[in-house]
């Protein structure tokens, strides 16, 4: 009888497993930009004649999606795509746990001291009032 109490302890790992690996995992960028980009009537992945690909392009902005951590990498990008197209640059941050969003802090206070023209968003399950969980 014991070996059969093991058996369904075994088994019962064996289901659960999967289930909590998959809320650990990362959602791709393309999960968040596919779906915040036809949210804001925006097209995803634009290739424009230089050969560059944009992450979401709207009539007035132009953005990029990447993680919190690199956050840093995202300025850069979202300048130089906004002066290749002359639209007003946008960065999305993606944010998985909620102790990622000292990164948006620390991106929002870095566009607030220099002034730079970008507009800064966040999605993820990190996000309290996320519309994209």
């Amino acid at each position: 009888m014991r070996n059969n109490t093991k058996f369904k302890l075994f088994i019962l790992i064996l289901i659960l497993i999967p289930g909590i690996s998959e809320a650990a995992k990362k959602r791709s960028i393309n999960f968040y930009k596919n779906k915040w980009c036809i949210q804001h009537v925006g097209k995803p992945d634009v290739t424009y004649h230089n050969g560059m690909t944009i992450d979401c392009v709207t009539n007035d902005y132009v953005f990029i999606f990447d993680y919190s951590y690199r956050w840093r990498k995202a300025i850069g990008k979202a300048l130089y795509f906004s002066i290749e197209t002359g639209k007003r640059a946008g960065i999305v941050l993606i944010i998985e746990r909620a102790r990622e969003r000292f990164y948006f802090r620390q991106l929002k206070n870095l566009i607030r001291y220099f002034s730079l023209p970008i507009d800064i968003f966040q999605v993820g399950r990190g996000v309290g009032s996320d519309e994209i969980n």
